[in-house]
């Protein structure tokens, strides 16, 4: 008798402190009355569209673990290969400089080339002409 006493004591205790918060879901529940009653049509109206999408979803499923699991691999590979480009990096800092500086006389060597090819076409047929002058003499 006198456990179900105390444990009354405690339940009405608790009932006191949480009045107030019940008066004020209550409040709230009211408040937000109408809009439930507007939002339940749209739900009803979009249900079988949420059944779609996760049907996609589930669908899509296998697919974006195999997507996770290949970036997982790239990045662990791009963490593999980042020390390398760092060092390697200086290295085509200068190549490049080394390629502008070189680009100017590699420009003069192909004209020079081109030249000499167009002169040899010029003068191929006269050279044939000789060899045959040549070869009857």
């Amino acid at each position: 008798m006198a456990k179900t006493q105390s444990h009354m004591a405690k339940t009405q205790s608790h009932m006191a402190k949480t009045l107030p918060h019940m008066s004020k879901t209550q409040s709230y529940m009211a408040k937000t009355q109408p809009y439930m009653a507007k939002t339940q049509p749209h739900m009803a109206k979009t249900k079988p569209h949420m059944a779609k999408t996760q049907s996609h979803m589930a669908k899509k499923q296998p697919h974006m673990a195999k997507t996770q699991s290949h970036m997982a691999k790239t990045q662990s590979h791009m963490a593999k290969t980042q020390p390398h480009m760092a060092k390697t990096l200086p290295h085509m800092a200068k190549t490049q400089s080394h390629m502008a500086k070189t680009l100017p006389d590699m420009a003069k060597a192909y004209s020079h080339v081109a030249k000499t090819q167009s002169h040899r076409a010029k003068t191929l047929p006269y050279m044939a002409k000789t060899q045959s002058h040549m070869a009857k003499t």
